[in-house]
Order: structure tokens, then C-alpha cells, then sequence
């Protein structure tokens, strides 16, 4: 039967990663599986690269904090399994609160010992405490070393909150608390937490006057009461649903006034401090299907205020730690997945870095309307940490010199009428001009009943090149798909592409 060839459109995929549908239910308009590819702000491109961040500490890092402090705007600290340490701006390096190591006060938790920072001000001061579930618990007054906090905090926290100007923390099934406005002073009487079974896994603050209390299987919240002998009532919120991995898989949403947590189940959850609600079946079918459940407790994330999204980072199947996350746009519930190849993520957070202005940069001094202060020069930046010890920048065009390995591929798509099958003759792909040599391997799939893709050799193109980026095949089948992939080392921004083909008769 003679036919004409047509044009069909394959444009950029605005949905994100979906394997709780068919492929032939997606078609060309959805992505079957994707690797560091993210639809952001109306392009859809491969992610950013890995920058170093200040020096390697050869420590493995477990969580981050930002904070002012009276004589440091935007103070950093980081924790690592052995101690903690202070970003210097100036020389760009980490200062180790706990100099003296092994002889003097270390930390001595393992791989799912997560920091969990919390700022309290006591005295006119601004310190910093932290628990890691393993060491007794540490504070940071700002000056000299951190040091064990005095008083009978419990010998080893999992975590800890700030409510009521009270210091709460955890242990076993028991909650802690601390005198108002003093975080030497504990209540020899703890709360237990056992009307369900297990023990606490982490705190998490709503405002000053309530605390959410998170178990393996439910959820309790603690609200502060005035002039009462229990400084707090504990309220059973819900028992017999998914609970946190650990205490950094949970974290704030604080502008929409929500927690989020990665669940036990694989679920990703938002909680409001009435229900948990999970983000969605498409984001749970994608952790359940490419984690590796044993190492769980590993996971963290944290919420992107510039960008709107939720990071969960987790270690996948076949790893030996954490090396994958998801990224989620909070409003649409679209994600997209990262994979960090070469580099082990044990910790990641949000920070403003602020550098200061070179005095070559200067403006005429004639023509300056502002202070010398306001000419500090400060972006919002993604800090991801690699557990030998370097933290890096989410910015830049490799992995810290590695390039970037990525594909994506779409559902499954007919030429034409269902019973009918197809011939592609040849295909156009449009993308920005890359800013140097960077190949694109093209690979059409086809199937003919839905069973297994099977891929027609691969063809390359260089996107530094002008274009036309066109291809020819000769690919007959009856279901089609898109993949896509290359090693980057340079910016790929894949605009869409056009398919010719031809409706072939019945078989």
C-alpha cells in the first residue's frame, strides 16, 4: 500500500520520570527512564556539574548549617563523622572546631551518624548544638573548640528541636527537654513516646509551640504548655503509616509550612501536622524500583528555596552508598533523577556564599552610593558533600573534571493507525549550540507488541557544530522511542526533534 511520509513531532517531555505507566500510555510526550536530565524553568537539559568547595578535609561530611552569628552574616558549619568545622570565606578553607582529634573531644559515629544542627540564643549568644545518635551531644558557642553540652542532656541524641525557647531532644523512645532559655539545665524526668511501638526517629519544629515527633510507624506532636509540671502535651497524630528512613531524610518546606521526609516505604511525604500525604505513586514506584533498601538510613535531603524543589538522596541498587537523589518540583510533583557516578553524596544542603568585592572592582570612589558592606557579592548555591571529604558546588559543566554521563528515553509511540506498522526514514534534532565539542548518541527503540525495546545502532552528532543535527534511518516496528545520551563536558540544552516516517501496511 503506498503512503505518504509525515512529519511527527517529538517535543521536550514537561512530566518527568513516570514508570507507573505504560510506555505506550506516555508515548513521546513522557520519559520511561532518565539520568541527570532535569526540565527546569521552561528547558530541559542535563544537569549541572560538581565544583570544589573550599579544601578536601579527608573527613566524610554529615550535614550542614547555616546561621548569622553576631560577628559573622551567613556563618557555615559542617559536620563530619569526626568533628566539626567552620567555613573561613576569606581563605576559603575549613576550620576545624575540634583540633585535637582523637586526644581531645572527637566524634565517633559511622556512615548514618547524620549532624543535626540546631541554633538556640541563650545569654545574648547565638549557639550552635548538634546531635549525631552515637556521642553526646555538642555545642559551639562561636569561639574556641565545640564542646560537650553540660548539664544531663541525653548521653546520645538521635535528634533534636528548639520550641518554646526549650531545647528538645531524643533518645530510644523518651524525649528530652531543656529549662527556658537555658540549654545547661534538663529535666531529670523524661516524656516516653511508647503508646506505639519503636523508637524515635527525629524532631522537627512547626513554629515556636509545636514539635513533631516522628517513629518508624507514626507520628505524635508535642505541644508546649505555660504554668503546667509537663512543659509539653504529646498528642498521638497518627499510627500505622510509613515513617522517616532516619533524622536527614527529614526536613523543613518552612515557606509553605510543611515537613517533608523520605518514608520507609519509598514514598517521598509531606506533613502539615494534621496527615501525611505522599507526593505521589510515580515518585515511590521510582525509589522502590531503583534503591537499595538495606542502606536506607543512609538517605537525607533538603528543600531548594530558589528553585522550588525537593532533594532526596538516597543509595541505589547495586551501590555501596549514597550516590543518587531525585529532584522534585514541589508544585507539580514532576522529578527528575541524578546519579553522581564517581562520588559518594553522604550529605548536601542550601547555603548563601558571599564573597567580597577585589579592590580592581572597584567603581570610582566618587561614584559609590552604597557601603562598602553592601558590595559583598552573595548566590544562592547547592552544597553537596562527597565522603572523602570534598564538598562541592552544584555548578559548572563535569563532575569535578569527570564528564557527566546522562541519557533520557521516552514512552513508546505509533506511527499511525494501532493495527498498522511503520518505517522511520530519518530524523532532526534541534538543541542550543554547545560552547565546544560535545557529541549526542541517538538511538531509536522499537517494539511490536510491547515487549522489550530493542535499539537500532547508535548514530553521533556533534552539537558544537552548526547545524542541521539530521539523520537518516531505515527502522521498521510499530511502537517507537526516543533515547538519548552522551558523556558532557559541555552545556546540552535539547530543544526537540522531528521524526519522519512512513505508515506501512497491515502485517
Amino acid at each position: 500500500m503506498p503512503s505518504a511520509e509525515q512529519s511527527y513531532p517529538i517535543a521536550k517531555p514537561t512530566g518527568g520520570i513516570r514508570k507507573d505507566v505504560p510506555a505506550t500510555t506516555l508515548g513521546w510526550d513522557g520519559l520511561v527512564d532518565s539520568k541527570n536530565w532535569v526540565y527546569r524553568n521552561s528547558n530541559f537539559f542535563v544537569r549541572p556539574g560538581l565544583t570544589n568547595f573550599a579544601d578536601d578535609i579527608d573527613e566524610r561530611p554529615m550535614g550542614y548549617i547555616q546561621y548569622d552569628f553576631s560577628t559573622e552574616v551567613d556563618r557555615l558549619v559542617m559536620g563530619t563523622v569526626n568533628s566539626w568545622w567552620h567555613y573561613d570565606s576569606g581563605a576559603d578553607t575549613w576550620t576545624d572546631l575540634n583540633p585535637g582529634g582523637e586526644s581531645d573531644n572527637p566524634l565517633s559515629g559511622g556512615n548514618t551518624a547524620h549532624v543535626i544542627f540546631r541554633t538556640f540564643e541563650s545569654g545574648g549568644v547565638v549557639k550552635l548544638l548538634g546531635v549525631n545518635s552515637t556521642d553526646p551531644p555538642k555545642l559551639w558557642d562561636g569561639t574556641g573548640d565545640y564542646e560537650d553540652l553540660t548539664g544531663s542532656p541525653p548521653g546520645a541524641a538521635t535528634s533534636i528541636a528548639i520550641a518554646a525557647d526549650r531545647v528538645l531532644m531524643s533518645e530510644g523512645d523518651s524525649l528530652y527537654y531543656s529549662g527556658n532559655l537555658d540549654e545547661t539545665d534538663w529535666v531529670s524526668s523524661q516524656i516516653r513516646v511508647a503508646e506505639t511501638p519503636g523508637d524515635i526517629v527525629g524532631l522537627m519544629e512547626f513554629g515556636n509551640r509545636a514539635t513533631a515527633i516522628y517513629k518508624g510507624s507514626s507520628i505524635y506532636m508535642a505541644h508546649s504548655q505555660v504554668d503546667l509540671v509537663a512543659k509539653f502535651r504529646i498528642e498521638l497524630v497518627r499510627a500505622g503509616i510509613p515513617g522517616p528512613v532516619g533524622p536527614a531524610a527529614i526536613f523543613q518546606i518552612a515557606e509553605f509550612g510543611v515537613h517533608c521526609y523520605l518514608a520507609d516505604n519509598g514514598s517521598v511525604m509531606l506533613f502539615d501536622g494534621n496527615a501525611p500525604v505522599s507526593m505521589g505513586d510515580h515518585i515511590q514506584t521510582h525509589v522502590r524500583q531503583t534503591r537499595d533498601y538495606d542502606l536506607r538510613a543512609r538517605s537525607h535531603g533538603f528543600y531548594d528555596p530558589l528553585q522550588n524543589e525537593v532533594w532526596v538522596f538516597y543509595p541505589s541498587k547495586g551501590s555501596a552508598d549514597v550516590n543518587t537523589c531525585i529532584v522534585i518540583d514541589y508544585e507539580t510533583k514532576i522529578f527528575h533523577s541524578f546519579t553522581f557516578d564517581n562520588h559518594v553524596t553522604s550529605a548536601a544542603g542550601t547555603a548563601v556564599l558571599t564573597d567580597a568585592m577585589n579592590i580592581g572592582s572597584f567603581p570610582a570612589i566618587n561614584s559609590i552610593s552604597i557601603t562598602f558592606g553592601e558590595m559583598d557579592r552573595g548566590n544562592n548555591a547547592i552544597l553537596i558533600g562527597d565522603n572523602g571529604g570534598q564538598s562541592f558546588q552544584h555548578e559548572g559543566l563535569s563532575d569535578a573534571g569527570s564528564a557527566i554521563d546522562n541519557h533520557f528515553e521516552t514512552g513508546l509511540k505509533m506511527l499511525g493507525e494501532r493495527r498498522r506498522y511503520g518505517m522511520v526514514h530519518s530524523s532532526d534534532h534541534l538543541f542550543y549550540r554547545a560552547s565546544g565539542s560535545q557529541d549526542i548518541t541517538i538511538q531509536f527503540g522499537v517494539s511490536d507488541y510491547g515487549e522489550a525495546t530493542e535499539y537500532e545502532a547508535a548514530q553521533t552528532f556533534d552539537i558544537g557544530d552548526t547545524g542541521p543535527y539530521w539523520l537518516a534511518h531505515r527502522l521498521p516496528g510499530r511502537l517507537y522511542s526516543l533515547r538519548m545520551s552522551s558523556s558532557a563536558t559541555k552545556e546540552i540544552y535539547w530543544i526537540g526533534s522531528e521524526v519522519v516516517g512512513t505508515e506501512l501496511g497491515l502485517r
